[in-house]
């Protein structure tokens, strides 16, 4: 039997290589889809994403105020909120939602200030004129302008809805 041998500047191990960086790109995006779908997508009695477990009980009916016809959790997911922030009480990058509404909340600047709907909305448009103490200000600064107001009210009372 003779042996083959080849170079490694061979057009042949070039094309071989390749082949092997496409697959595995492919490989990687097809992870990537299927990992986004898993947690993007309804499933198992409740949605999901980046770990955050929110029943479909607690968002039924949810609309922003003048009964517009927003999808407050579709809302919070497109926008990311659910990686920083769980409504389940597990820590994360940013306070959970459970309890928030109508707290007292202690700030990075010693002062106290009440959770309401205003504390609310001025969060999620201006994250860092308050925040609360623990945390840093880490949060997007941009949803004043990429959400609309009709939005922030959809996500103001859905933070509302895991009560104080």
């Amino acid at each position: 039997m003779d042996s083959v041998t080849t170079s490694l500047d061979d057009p042949a191990v070039d094309k071989f290589r390749s082949l092997v960086i496409r697959g595995a790109i492919g490989v990687g995006i097809t992870l990537l889809l299927a990992f986004s779908i898993y947690f993007l997508v309804p499933g198992g009695g409740g949605y999901s994403f980046v770990g955050a477990e929110v029943s479909p009980g607690a968002i039924e009916g949810l609309v922003a105020p003048a009964g517009t016809a927003i999808d407050a959790l579709e809302v919070a997911t497109g926008a990311g909120c659910l990686a920083c922030h769980s409504t389940d009480g597990t820590p994360k990058l940013g306070p959970t939602w459970l309890g928030l509404a109508g707290s007292e909340r202690m700030l990075l600047d010693g002062t106290t200030v009440i959770a309401d709907s205003d504390y609310l909305r001025r969060s999620i448009m201006d994250p860092g004129a308050q925040v609360a103490e623990g945390f840093s200000d880490l949060m997007i600064k941009t949803f004043a302008e990429s959400l609309s107001a009709e939005e922030i009210d959809a996500l103001v009372a859905y933070i509302e809805s895991f009560g104080s």
